[in-house]
């Protein structure tokens, strides 16, 4: 206990950290201000340029709908017209993200 007391005085009376982020924005809105500055800003703190990260973003959304559809139609065991509704998509497209087994690479 007398180690341990001694170790977070030692600790606390050392060099004060410095904060690394400096922005004042949290989660989304500073993501925001990523892609609304300088590309260059994107492109150092993402390591993606604007472009590609939106596309990127665009993937996962559609990949995210394939999911709630596989996942809708498996749960319910609800028919093709009624997730077609659900979803407002055609026939054939629900169709085809159910019946291949929702493959993921299938160009989305």
């Amino acid at each position: 206990m007398i180690m341990y007391c001694y170790l977070r005085k030692i600790r606390s009376s050392s060099v004060p950290r410095i904060r690394d982020n400096t922005s004042s924005l949290p989660g989304f809105p500073y993501t925001l201000e990523l892609l609304e500055g300088s590309n260059t800003q994107c492109q150092e703190m993402m390591r993606l340029s604007r472009v590609a990260y939106i596309e990127i973003c665009n993937h996962f959304k559609q990949l995210e709908e394939k999911m709630a559809i596989f996942l809708h139609v498996i749960s319910h065991n609800d028919r093709v017209i009624k997730v077609k509704r659900r979803f407002q998509h055609a026939t054939h497209i629900v169709h085809k993200y159910f019946s291949r087994g929702f493959e993921w690479n299938d160009g989305v």
